[in-house]
C-alpha cells in the first residue's frame, strides 16, 4: 500500500477530528431529531424490513445491471422518496426544516462537502485495499463497473450516470442519513444510530467485499450531516464520490483493482 495513501488517510482522520472539535455542539453535532416519534419508528421499521428482505433474498452480490434494471432503480427511488415526503406531509413535518435544506451558509455546506470528501476518500481506498488483500476485490462484485465498462448506447450510459451521480445520492441520503439515522439517533443515541445506519447502507448494496469500505463512507456522510445540520452536505459528498467512481470507470479503468 502506498505510503502517500496512508499519510493522506491519517490527515483525513485528523481533519474530521479537528472539524468535530470546533463545532459549537462538539462531538454531538448539529442534528437534533426531536420531531421523530413512534410513527416515524414504525415507518423506518417497514422500510427497513423491505430492504432486509431484499438483502436476505440476495446472494451477496447485486444482480446484473441492464437498461431495464437502471430504469427500475430510478422508479424505485422515486417511489421511496415520494413515500417519505408524503408521510412527512401527512405528519405536518417540514422536510426543509427537519433535513436542514435551507442552510444559512450555503458556501460553508459546499466547502464542508468537498473537504469531507477529500478527508473520507483515502480511508475508503485504504479499507478497499485491505479487503482486496484478504479476498475478492470490491470491484469484482460491482455490477456498475461491469455495466459502464460494456458496450452501451449514449442514452443508456447517460441514464446510468444520472442514477449514480444524481438520483442515488439524493434518495439514499434522504432515506439513510436523513430518515434512518435521524430516527435511530432519536431513540438509541448518536453512535448507535451512526453505526446501524452505516451498516444498513453498506449491506443494501449487496456487494460483500465492498461492505467495509461502504461502511466507512457512510460514517463520513453522517459526520458531514452532523457538522452542518444540512442533508445537502452528505448529498454533495455522495455525488462527488459516485462521480469520481464513474470518471475512473470510464476513463481510467486500469486504476480499478483486478479490472
Amino acid at each position: 500500500m502506498a505510503t502517500a495513501l496512508i499519510v493522506w488517510c491519517a490527515v483525513g482522520i485528523a481533519v474530521w477530528w479537528a472539524l468535530l472539535r470546533r463545532t459549537p455542539h462538539g462531538l454531538g453535532g448539529r442534528v437534533f431529531p426531536t420531531e421523530w416519534g413512534r410513527p416515524e419508528g414504525v415507518l423506518a421499521t417497514i422500510i427497513g424490513a423491505y430492504f432486509l428482505l431484499s438483502i436476505l433474498g440476495g446472494s451477496g452480490a447485486a444482480g446484473p445491471i441492464t437498461p431495464n434494471a437502471v430504469n427500475s432503480g430510478i422508479t424505485l427511488y422515486a417511489v421511496l422518496l415520494t413515500l417519505l415526503l408524503s408521510f412527512l406531509a401527512a405528519r405536518k413535518l417540514s422536510p426543509v426544516q427537519i433535513f436542514g435544506l435551507a442552510p444559512r451558509h450555503w458556501l460553508g455546506v459546499l466547502a464542508l462537502a468537498v473537504v469531507g470528501f477529500a478527508a473520507t476518500y483515502p480511508a475508503v481506498l485504504v479499507v478497499e485495499q485491505l479487503t482486496s488483500a484478504l479476498g475478492p476485490s470490491a470491484s469484482d462484485g460491482d455490477e456498475m463497473v461491469q455495466y459502464l465498462s460494456g458496450p452501451l448506447s449514449p442514452l443508456n450510459k447517460a441514464t446510468a450516470i444520472a442514477l449514480a451521480v444524481l438520483v442515488a445520492p439524493l434518495t439514499e441520503e434522504f432515506i439513510f442519513r436523513g430518515f434512518f439515522y435521524g430516527v435511530l439517533k432519536r431513540h438509541f443515541g448518536q453512535l448507535a444510530g451512526m453505526a446501524a445506519s452505516a451498516a444498513f447502507f453498506a449491506a443494501v448494496h449487496q456487494n460483500i467485499p465492498a461492505i467495509p469500505a461502504l461502511f466507512v463512507l457512510a460514517v463520513g456522510f453522517t459526520l458531514a450531516y452532523e457538522l452542518t445540520g444540512s442533508l445537502w452536505a452528505p448529498v454533495l459528498m455522495h455525488a462527488l464520490f459516485n462521480g469520481v467512481s464513474v470518471v475512473v470507470i470510464l476513463f481510467f479503468p486500469e486504476w480499478i483493482p483486478n479490472s
